[in-house]
């Protein structure tokens, strides 16, 4: 869910300028309320997951939103790290 205040083709156009990461916006009635982002095959790996968050991060802080870039990729390197054979980084 996008949050409050934040514009979403600013976001993705940051994503898409700033850290070659395309996401798509929602569709129909999610239009403007979510974004969508296909972590599918070769995409999937954890680094690339942990890379796509803290960009996210970046863009929202940068753009007013108060948050912590980091604090999306802590939680998901703790639940990544909790998977057995996971290799967080190459």
């Amino acid at each position: 869910t996008i949050p409050d205040g934040v514009d979403d083709l600013t976001i993705r156009g940051r994503l898409l300028e700033d850290f070659n990461i395309e996401i798509g916006g929602g569709l129909g009635a999610l239009a403007g309320k979510v974004w969508r982002v296909g972590l599918m095959g070769e995409s999937s790996q954890p680094h690339f997951i942990l890379y796509f968050l803290q960009a996210l991060g970046v863009c929202l802080r940068d753009t007013g939103y108060q948050c912590s870039p980091g604090d999306g990729v802590a939680a998901a390197t703790e639940a990544l790290s909790s998977l057995q054979g996971i290799a967080l980084c190459e």
